[in-house]
């Protein structure tokens, strides 16, 4: 279904072609402005948070505050499950409780689940950083920024920045720090399709293994937590809060691109690589980096706008309502 939207006012026009395959296609009018811009503060697209006052910006502003935001992303980061002890309890409660499960649960997946994951795309390069989906994420970012730069899309441009913030975070939280400290082994040994070696366990509760950071995935005491669900999910999280949709169709994105990361040394769901309390914890971790970093960025431009003369912009529609597209808007 498409639908054709037009409001007209002195002096914009704005079209809306709304894309719709799926659901009812209701989404909320885009304002436009009664007056001139310059004395109009609320011209915004669909696309713009309501929370920011209309201050003309341009990417340059975006790309200031997304770099200079980066300390206070750690600390937001690290202090969150102090902050938030809903956040610790899922995450540590939930973990603990997996645990005297794993062989179990582990096992089953083995067997019945992943010999199913044979989707592996070719990469776009050949790289151990961007095998599997890895690289089609980081492409894909790129190609939503520059899109949206075209555009003069600023929303398109926040998201796609702080997912490249969430790529470096996951990395650097999941498989530098938290890989290092908690020094788990693999699952090895618990079907006969997964023979244990050096590095793998058929005991879960192997931990203490700890180790200087793996710069690239190894076997030894790096199971927990999974970095590619701690990826995808940071991923996911950013694009949810940035355009305010639903969490759960980026959540099937984010286990997709898991389920697409099963290539020759690659440490992912389809590889045997994980107990299931792994890819939970990493799915855990994933959620809370990006919303400290979607949350840093607001709290920093609370009270600006980047909106400036939009030619074109667009946003997913992924939302509880079965609304589910793509807006694409033109302003004359």
């Amino acid at each position: 279904m498409i639908q054709f939207r037009s409001f007209l006012s002195k002096p914009a026009l704005t079209i809306s072609v709304i894309c719709a395959w799926g659901g009812s296609g209701v989404l909320a009018d885009t304002k436009t402005a009664g007056h001139s811009r310059d004395n109009d503060p609320s011209v915004y697209s669909i696309t713009t948070p309501k929370e920011f006052e209309k201050k003309k910006n341009g990417p340059e502003g975006i790309l200031s505050d997304t770099v200079s935001t980066i300390p206070e992303d750690q600390v937001n980061i690290i202090m969150g499950p102090f902050r938030n002890p809903t956040f610790s309890a899922v995450w540590f409660g939930g973990s603990v409780a997996l645990l005297p499960f794993d062989q179990i649960t582990t096992k089953f997946s083995q067997d019945k689940i992943e010999p199913h994951m044979k989707f592996t795309p070719p990469p776009i390069i050949d790289t151990q950083f961007t095998q599997g989906s890895d690289g089609y994420l980081i492409a894909g970012l790129g190609v939503w920024y520059l899109a949206s730069l075209g555009a003069h899309n600023s929303k398109g441009q926040i998201a796609a920045l702080l997912g490249f913030k969430s790529v470096i975070y996951a990395y650097v939280y999941d498989q530098l720090i938290l890989k290092s400290i908690f020094g788990r082994n693999r699952p090895g040994g618990l079907s006969s399709k997964n023979i244990p070696g050096p590095g793998f366990s058929n005991n879960q509760y192997d931990f203490g293994n700890t180790h200087l950071p793996y710069f690239s995935s190894k076997a030894g005491g790096a199971s927990y937590p999974s970095f590619h669900w701690t990826l995808g999910f940071s991923f996911a999280r950013v694009f949810e809060k940035v355009y305010d949709n639903s969490i759960i169709p980026y959540t099937a994105l984010a286990i997709f691109m898991v389920t697409a990361q099963n290539c020759d040394g690659c440490s992912s769901w389809g590889g045997n690589a994980h107990w299931v309390s792994d890819m939970f914890a990493g799915a855990v971790v994933g959620y809370g980096i990006g919303s400290a970093i979607v949350n840093t960025f607001n709290e920093r431009t609370k009270g600006k706008n980047y909106e400036k003369e939009s030619t074109v912009s667009f946003t997913p529609i992924l939302d509880n309502e079965n609304n589910f597209g793509l807006v694409v808007e033109k302003k004359f």
